[in-house]
C-alpha cells in the first residue's frame, strides 16, 4: 500500500485507483440515503474521485515518461 505509493510503483496506483471506486460508491449511496450526514459523504465521494484521477494521471504519465526513458537507452 503506502510503500507502493512512496515508491512510485505504477501497479501500486493503478490497484489504489479501482479501491478508491468503493469510496466512490459508498459516498454516493450515503448522501442519497442519508440527509443528516450527507456533508460527510460527499467529502467521501470528493477525496474517492479526486484519488482515482490522482492515481489514474499518475499511472498515465509516469508510464509515458518511462517509455521515453526507455526509447532514449535503447537508441
Amino acid at each position: 500500500g503506502i510503500r507502493g505509493i512512496l515508491h512510485a510503483r505504477l501497479y501500486t496506483h493503478a490497484w489504489i485507483s479501482l479501491l478508491a471506486l468503493a469510496y466512490i460508491a459508498h459516498g454516493a449511496v450515503e448522501a442519497y440515503s442519508s440527509p443528516e450526514q450527507r456533508w460527510l459523504a460527499m467529502t467521501e465521494l470528493a477525496l474517492g474521485v479526486g484519488l482515482t484521477l490522482g492515481a489514474g494521471f499518475f499511472v498515465k504519465y509516469r508510464a509515458a515518461e518511462l517509455r521515453q526513458q526507455q526509447d532514449n537507452e535503447d537508441a
